[in-house]
This record gives C-alpha cells, structure tokens and sequence, in this order.
C-alpha cells in the first residue's frame, strides 16, 4: 500500500523476481492516488530473510509492505524431475527447453544434449538429459505439452523422484 509511485512498484516486482519469486495472483486497486496490491507470491526459502530486509527498505521509502502469510508447505521440498527429450534439432531448442523449465518452478540442476546430423536426410537429431529440482508442485501434461510446442515430433519421458543430491530450499 502506499502513494501511486509506479517506479517503486516496479522496483519492488523486480526484486521479488531476482529473487526468483514466482507471482502466483495479483490484485490492484487505485483510489485517489493511492495504490493497494495484493499479491500471492512464492519465494524459496533460501530468500525470505533477504526479502524481509528488502521489505523494510521498501517500507522506508513510502510503500507499506503487510506479510500476511508464509506458507512453509514446501519449504523442504526436494523432488526432483528427469526428463529425456529427443527429436529434431532446431537452433535454441535448448534455451526454450531450459527457460519452459524455470517458468514451471524447476531449477536445472545438470543438462547434458547431444546433436547428430545424418548427411543422407540432412537431418540433425537432439537428445538430451536435464535434472531438474523442483521448487513447486507441477502438472506434468502442462510441462510436456508446452516443451512438445517447441519442436515436433519430440519424445520426452520423464519421472519424479525423490534424490539424494537435490537440495533443499
């Protein structure tokens, strides 16, 4: 809540994505040039100090910052995600796949590709294996169907399991 200062909001929605926050809801209303925002965030754990020390800086700057909540649900989960991809190569599949992977809450931990090309079809095959820590619960048919989206005839397989290695946030 505070004066309608759009700098300040927008510095503040900077910081909570340099964080790695994900906006789950937002809500806004303007009244009289004054702005009340609710938003829904998550933050890993590995952040919420920071942001704590962040939000009083905000709120010495006129943008008064309530936390009704921190939901410690998935403070300590450490799923992690194998995913398999192969099919044809298309230049920057790779980043696609990669950024489709942050957007869902996942953090790549390893990505190892290999690209071959046939001389007689002139075709360039693309296989990959990407270990992914999860940061949130996701709906696996969303994740394969927006990375099949990049690249036809992608064949992904996939499992979730709990691993030694993936680090808690």
């Amino acid at each position: 809540m505070g004066r309608d200062n759009p700098e300040l909001q927008y510095k503040f929605v900077e910081t909570i994505a340099l964080m790695e926050g994900v906006f789950l809801n937002s809500q806004e209303t303007i009244v009289a040039g004054h702005v009340s925002t609710m938003y829904t965030v998550r933050l890993p754990m590995a952040y919420v100090s920071y942001a704590r020390k962040m939000f009083e800086e905000y709120s010495a700057k006129g943008l008064d910052i309530i936390v009704n909540d921190i939901d410690s649900e998935y403070s300590n989960f450490s799923d992690c995600m194998i995913l398999n991809i192969k099919g044809r190569y298309r230049f920057g599949l790779d980043h696609d796949i990669r950024n489709i992977l942050e957007s869902h809450g996942g953090v790549v931990e390893y990505l190892n590709q290999y690209h071959s090309r046939s001389f007689l079809n002139r075709d360039t095959s693309f296989t990959s294996k990407i270990r992914i820590r999860l940061t949130r619960p996701i709906v696996e048919m969303n994740l394969i169907v927006a990375i099949q989206r990049l690249s036809p005839n992608l064949k992904i397989e996939f499992s979730i399991d709990r691993i030694k290695g993936c680090v808690n946030y």
